[in-house]
């Protein structure tokens, strides 16, 4: 239990811009795919909402989700 906490502890410290740097020099991915990958990273938003209260949401650019298909791809890349 101890490991797997301290893996997601990892998935949530992944950089955007060092993954998609990682992906375009050492995968030579580009063009539409690094795009979408792009895309796919950068519209993470987060909010914290307590009883009625709820903070205004805002934009995260780092971790990967970990209940996607490509969470543990891109963190595996990373």
């Amino acid at each position: 239990m101890l490991i797997g906490l301290d893996l997601s502890a990892a998935f949530d410290t992944v950089d955007h811009r060092l993954l998609l740097d990682h992906i375009r020099l050492e995968f030579r991915v580009t063009g539409a795919v690094l795009g979408w990958l792009e895309s796919y990273l950068g519209s993470r938003s987060q909010f914290m909402k307590i009883g009625q209260h709820q903070l205004p949401a805002i934009g995260v650019d780092v971790g990967v989700p970990q209940e996607s298909v490509l969470g543990p791809l891109l963190f595996a890349v990373y």
